[in-house]
């Protein structure tokens, strides 16, 4: 960080008298005023005088697409203004890249500029970051957080950019539809506290009726008839989940204290030692003598609700980096991962732990990657695209999938890493971070349907 810029409405909307800013602004500025001089080599008395506050501070016009943005043309012959125009340096910059292309002295896009005193020249912002190695190893729910969301790790973990809104819950007006979020969280707690922990339907049905209750008394479902119709149809939906995860079980004899300690260690092509340790439980024993087995309820979608129900293979990440991670450490095991979609189940069979060293290195080596840079990847599209038998001939389909969905809901992280809103999917980067990242989880993966 080599600058810090503080920004606020210096003209009023209404009769473009002048503004004052805040109080804090007002006493930064002051206090700078009072530590710190301007020595300047030029004779000038106005600027000797001049605060260095006033100095330090831009007016920018209302408009992005102002004169004042673009270069000057201070022609070489007095006479016209069309032949021999040479192009100054303008004297402000746009933050809006739609309008960097006003000479050849702007800001071409996709590059940052920084703020610039006069006759100061602005030096090209380095393409990577230099990566800084971690005081901790990595944790397998960290590494689940870059595969499904790259470009967004970078700006959270490298930069410490969220642009996440922070909206406060309204406690006002009663609901009377769930958003996503609610739904999700919801979902998630109905399965931990009610599902997970039953052995039986009886014990099912009562878990859920107490976790209900307490949900409802909570008013995080409404209240009244908006509190009924969201209670019966969480019932309904965790009654059935709930049965299907104990068919799964019902094979199986019990739960076990198996743990797997992860310690993994990969040496980077820069002589960087990236390290993971972290923890895996949950085993189930069979009662045919078979590999231990862990019963996993993902808590997001797996399938889409469109006519052609494509699987979102991007929520499976989170258990598929733990099924890696374990068989890296040379434990074999299977994992069966029950989607909330009936009647969908996903099966991580057993892999050779050679091809786990391998696959999980690549995935460290990319997050190294991914800390110095946004990557041209989103693991939606990546989705669509392992599912595709031909990836030439579905390229609509995987542009469909970023730019119709992926921009849709992007809140910043992508169009500031590329602004240009170009279609990442058609780089040859996408489809190399694809083989290497997720077509190990494909390979891997079997997905059944039963009733």
């Amino acid at each position: 960080r080599e600058s810090l810029y503080i920004s606020w409405v210096g003209r009023s909307i209404n009769d473009d008298s002048e503004r004052p800013p805040s109080v804090l602004v007002a006493q930064l500025r002051d206090y700078i005023d009072k530590f710190w001089r301007v020595s300047w080599s030029e004779d000038s008395q106005t600027k000797r005088q001049a605060a260095v506050s006033h100095l330090l501070t831009s007016t920018h016009p209302l408009q992005p697409f102002s004169v004042r943005y673009f270069p000057r043309l201070d022609s070489v012959d007095d006479d016209t203004q069309n032949v021999g125009s040479v192009p100054q340096q303008a004297p402000l910059f746009t933050y809006a890249a739609e309008w960097r292309h006003g000479g050849p002295d702007q800001a071409p896009v996709g590059e940052l500029s920084h703020h610039k005193m006069p006759n100061q020249k602005v030096d090209k912002v380095q393409d990577k970051l230099p990566f800084i190695p971690l005081d901790t190893p990595l944790k397998l729910h960290t590494l689940s957080a870059f595969l499904k969301k790259p470009v967004q790790y970078f700006f959270n973990r490298a930069l410490m950019i969220d642009f996440e809104s922070s909206s406060e819950s309204d406690f006002d007006n009663e609901m009377f539809v769930m958003g996503h979020l609610d739904a999700y969280s919801l979902d998630t707690l109905l399965i931990e506290k009610a599902i997970l922990p039953s052995r039986s339907l009886d014990q099912l049905t009562s878990n859920l009726a107490h976790t209900l209750s307490y949900i409802s008394d909570s008013g995080e479902i409404g209240l009244a008839s908006t509190q009924y119709l969201v209670h019966r149809d969480l019932s309904t939906k965790m009654q059935q989940l709930g049965s299907r995860y104990l068919m799964e079980i019902e094979s199986l004899t019990q739960k076990t204290d198996m743990r797997v300690d992860i310690r993994h260690r990969y040496q980077s092509f820069d002589k960087h030692e990236l390290a993971i340790e972290d923890t895996i439980d949950d085993f189930w024993a069979s009662k045919n003598g078979s590999l231990p087995l862990r019963v996993v309820i993902c808590d997001a979608k797996l399938v889409s609700s469109d006519k052609k129900a494509t699987l979102r293979l991007e929520n499976l990440i989170g258990v598929w980096i733990q099924h890696l991670a374990g068989h890296a450490v040379g434990v074999e095991f299977t994992t069966k991962v029950l989607a909330k979609e009936a009647p969908f189940l996903f099966v991580f069979t057993s892999i050779a732990q050679s091809e786990a060293i391998q696959a999980l290195n690549q995935v460290l080596q990319t997050w190294q990657q991914g800390m110095t840079q946004p990557l041209k990847l989103d693991s939606h599209a990546a989705s669509v695209y392992l599912q595709s038998k031909d990836p030439a001939l579905s390229t609509q389909d995987i542009s469909s999938a970023y730019l119709d969905y992926t921009l849709k809901f992007d809140v910043g992280y992508f169009r500031r890493a590329f602004p240009d809103s170009e279609d990442i999917t058609c780089s040859p980067e996408f489809t190399d971070l694809c083989e290497r990242l997720y077509r190990p989880m494909m390979l891997a993966m079997e997905v059944l349907e039963h009733e």
